[in-house]
């Protein structure tokens, strides 16, 4: 197999991760045939356990990833950049992974109650920090209490069409009336941005993700779908990636982002900004919204 043929850009998105070239091929073959199956799945119980098993297998597969450079929480900018809504509020993340996000904000902010929830058992951490962690199902899942704000990042794109409204419902039900939902995905216009990028790393959505991201929302997509669920007045960040962490403070109508989005000459623009062939005018989806 010509893997550079095959897979063009496995050789330069390996280099970044700092993962051997063979072990992102068999995680997108594993993967791809996952994106297949669940998506022609219509029982939820058995797509339960496809989702079970992709994770673990892909967790073999990687094993312990290489540590960032440096020591500091990866996750302090958003912390900072989301201060303003988390600041002195209860927090339950719903795919809280290796918890670094909610450790971030118990060192940096002042908090109420901060509880982190997830399936998978290899990553998460012990309590600690004035932090819960809970392994539970990020699909279907109750809490004994209202939470102020719901955070979720990168969690939606990886939930199959069917499964959504289970989601969306649990989601729903843990947040306080009028509390506040902070919803990060990547957005398909810039796609992909899961292991399909050993595909193609242009980021200029011009291959669709085939991974474990089974949608990547744009903000006009996540919107209609969470105005479905009683949330409103829809708020979004400084879009662009490379600049917003010195803008972060700065609140838009998400409407604006939706409008870009519709522009096709704009995003045309947008996508042709490129760096050693990779877009980097492109932008997240990114949601701040209200329950009630």
């Amino acid at each position: 197999m010509n893997d550079n043929r095959q897979y063009p850009d496995v050789q330069r998105f390996a280099a970044k991760l700092g993962i051997p070239p063979e072990k992102l091929i068999r995680v997108f073959e594993i993967e791809r045939d996952f994106h297949i199956r669940i998506l022609r799945e219509d029982d939820a119980d058995k797509r339960k356990e496809m989702y079970r098993e992709v994770y673990e297998s892909v967790h073999r597969i990687y094993g312990t990833l290489p540590a960032a450079a440096g020591t500091l929480n990866p996750k302090d900018r958003i912390v900072r950049i989301f201060r303003k809504e988390l600041s002195g509020k209860s927090i339950l993340e719903v795919g809280c992974g290796n918890g670094l996000f909610l450790q971030s904000v118990a060192r940096l902010l002042p908090h109420g109650e901060l509880v982190g929830l997830d399936i998978s058992a290899p990553v998460l951490p012990s309590d600690g920090e004035g932090i819960r962690f809970v392994r539970a199902d990020v699909i279907d899942f109750t809490v004994p209490k209202k939470f102020d704000v719901v955070f979720s990042e990168h969690v939606i794109e990886h939930i199959a069409p069917g499964d959504l409204p289970a989601h969306l419902n649990s989601v729903t039900n843990a947040l306080a009336e009028g509390g506040v939902l902070i919803v990060c995905a990547p957005n398909g216009n810039f796609g992909p941005s899961d292991v399909t990028r050993i595909l193609d790393r242009s980021h200029s959505g011009k291959t669709a993700a085939m991974g474990t991201h089974l949608h990547e929302p744009t903000h006009r997509d996540l919107m209609e779908t969470l105005k479905n669920y009683g949330f409103n007045s829809f708020r979004t960040i400084f879009p662009f990636m490379k600049v917003r962490n010195y803008l972060g403070f700065m609140r838009f109508n998400a409407g604006m982002a939706a409008f870009v989005e519709r522009n096709r000459a704009l995003m045309g623009f947008l996508r042709a900004i490129r760096y050693k062939g990779e877009c980097i005018a492109r932008f997240d989806t990114v949601l701040i919204c209200r329950r009630g």
